[in-house]
């Protein structure tokens, strides 16, 4: 693989009471270019961790591949993708309720250098609250 792009993505969702209507933002940041792109899906019967696993699915597959990205989230569902990962390989796609969004993540990631970093810096906190925000505006609108 050789690595010449790079994005960052913020992920951040909200759908309670669960389950029921959810949404999740992407704030999507090239990183040769700084530009930064909001993208919003909008789920009329989901939880949380399905939303977080669908925001990345559907951003990843926005990236090109043989990129670098970073994945910040404070989802502690996403931080476990590896586990996840191999559990729904292991038992043939039957593991838990999002097997099938989990292979479909391993997948794109299979063709990108993904990592999901530590969300440590304050900007990077600001942007993740950025995306909730949005995102719980999106859920609340009227259908």
């Amino acid at each position: 693989m050789c690595i010449f792009d790079s994005f960052r993505i913020y992920l951040n969702t909200s759908c309670p009471p669960e389950p029921g209507r959810g949404a999740w933002v992407a704030l999507v940041q090239d990183m040769q270019t700084r530009e930064l792109r909001k993208f919003v899906g909008v789920e009329p019967q989901t939880t949380m961790n399905r939303s977080i696993l669908l925001a990345a699915i559907m951003t990843l597959s926005m990236t090109p591949v043989d990129v670098y990205v970073e994945l910040y989230t404070t989802s502690p569902y996403m931080h476990g993708a590896a586990n996840w990962i191999a559990a729904a390989k292991a038992e043939g796609g039957e593991a838990e309720p999002q097997s099938d969004l989990w292979l479909q993540f391993d997948g794109l990631c299979q063709q990108r250098l993904v990592t999901l970093p530590e969300v440590s810096s304050a900007d990077d906190k600001a942007l993740l609250e950025v995306c909730r925000c949005l995102a719980k505006a999106e859920k609340d609108k009227p259908l």
